[in-house]
């Protein structure tokens, strides 16, 4: 039906109109196609890949965070005063290593590293309890500080034993 069609009188290969048309339709074609070739590579590139090693880098940063927030002066006041703001920005790190941990365990139903998330979990979730007054004295300011370096460095030996499995 196509081909009959295009070989009526009434459309006519030679015309101007016809050739413009199917020019427009040439471009607009190779536009999407380099629209959806690029979305398919900006995908490709943006797609992360998850592994233990990723949560041990986050947990690794939240801990050297953690260490730098024990020197964050010699006065109690400075503690005092910045630690709430401080325990919490803690709390998101430590949770955003937990979040990794079960982007892993939603994809590969791993046990082990569901222990690990939920124990990051669990400590983010004390320090954000914590910081939630929006006060912490400078005794409890470094007693969950110390809390939250112990329990990294506790998960960070998990996840080594596990990565030389």
């Amino acid at each position: 039906m196509l081909f009959n069609l295009l070989n009526t009188a009434a459309f006519d290969w030679t015309s101007g109109e016809t050739i413009k048309l199917l020019l427009y339709y040439g471009i607009i074609f190779v536009v999407i196609l380099a629209a959806l070739i690029a979305m398919a590579v900006l995908r490709r590139k943006t797609k992360s890949e998850l592994h233990p090693e990723k949560i041990k880098k986050a947990c690794l940063f939240a801990k050297k965070y953690a260490e730098d927030m024990l020197d964050l002066g010699e006065h109690k006041g400075t503690r005092a005063l910045l630690g709430a703001t401080k325990l919490a920005t803690l709390s998101k790190h430590i949770a955003n290593a937990a979040w990794y941990g079960f982007q892993i365990v939603s994809e590969k139903k791993d046990i082990v590293i569901e222990g690990i998330a939920n124990e990051l979990d669990a400590i983010a979730t004390a320090l954000n309890n914590e910081a939630a007054d929006g006060y912490v004295s400078a005794e409890v300011y470094e007693a969950d500080v110390k809390k939250a370096i112990e329990g990294l460095s506790g998960v960070v030996a998990k996840l080594d034993a596990m990565i030389k499995k």
